[in-house]
């Protein structure tokens, strides 16, 4: 679930990556999940049922916790700590059943082409420079511009019904990204994602996958802004973010034919660390 900040609403249609990464190490702390004492790592296979994806954690243990010491570093994340590894496994369709929502590559609303994924999350691919931005925006700018953050919602509202979602007035999908030329190396692109009311300081897990998986689809906006589309059915993808980097790891069964490609895994490294205890009461 997703809880609105300053908003009275919780989204339980979605996916968080992210959070995602927490779910093991809690589910051992806390003793859902019993870990022999003698084991330096453990992998739990979770099942998100907001989307139906399947993903798997791999992490540290030590006398049957988890263990959040390490020398593992990731962007945007201060300090370092242990390799946290997930892998999420068939991703596509995650809400819409379809890895092209609306049935087209590209779609054009209020004038301006955009992609519509779902590959983790369904999520609004557009160029940047529709919006005359670079994109490589530090986040605050972006947040400031509220001229901006209304073209996007407008746009994102009416993809929302293209998409089989229906008002997303109350909901955090579909996600927006506005994307860019990458700055640094070959199978890279640059994203400012939007969640979907704010820039995020990073990128989500799950906006990564769908944007990552866009570069395998012909004639779509991500292919058209780095001029290329991957052709490789393993490797990695990395996708740049106001915080640097975050690298993802894929194994795809690549195909001509944009609806019959199949996404069979893609995987990242995260970090985790206890910051609170408390208890919250919510009615399913």
């Amino acid at each position: 679930m997703q809880v609105g900040v300053n908003d009275r609403f919780v989204d339980k249609t979605v996916n968080c990556g992210n959070i995602a990464s927490s779910i093991a190490p809690f589910a051992v702390n806390s003793k859902i999940i019993n870990i022999e004492d003698d084991l330096s790592s453990a992998t739990l296979k979770v099942k998100n049922i907001n989307t139906n994806v399947i993903f798997e954690t791999k992490i540290c243990v030590k006398n049957g916790s988890y263990l959040p010491d390490g020398d593992m570093s990731i962007d945007g994340v201060n300090n370092t700590y242990s390799p946290l590894e997930l892998n999420f496994f068939n991703p596509v369709g995650a809400k819409t059943g379809k890895l092209l929502p609306t049935g087209n590559v590209v779609d054009n609303i209020d004038g301006i082409d955009v992609s519509c994924t779902d590959v983790a999350v369904p999520m609004i691919i557009i160029d940047s420079t529709k919006f005359d931005k670079t994109g490589k925006e530090p986040k605050d700018l972006l947040y400031e511009d509220k001229e901006l953050l209304r073209k996007i919602e407008k746009i994102r509202k009416k993809a929302s019904y293209l998409m089989g979602l229906g008002d997303c007035s109350n909901k955090v999908i579909p996600k927006v990204c506005l994307i860019s030329k990458p700055a640094s190396k070959a199978n890279s692109i640059c994203s400012r994602y939007f969640t979907p009311f704010d820039c995020h300081s990073t990128h989500s897990v799950s906006g990564t996958m769908c944007l990552a998986s866009s570069l395998f689809i012909e004639g779509s906006i991500a292919c058209q802004v780095i001029n290329n589309r991957i052709e490789n059915d393993t490797g990695i993808i990395n996708i740049e973010h106001p915080s640097r980097i975050i690298p993802i790891s894929y194994q795809v069964d690549n195909n001509q034919d944009v609806r019959k490609i199949n996404i069979i895994k893609m995987g990242f490294f995260r970090t985790a660390r206890e910051l609170v205890r408390g208890i919250f009461f919510y009615k399913l």
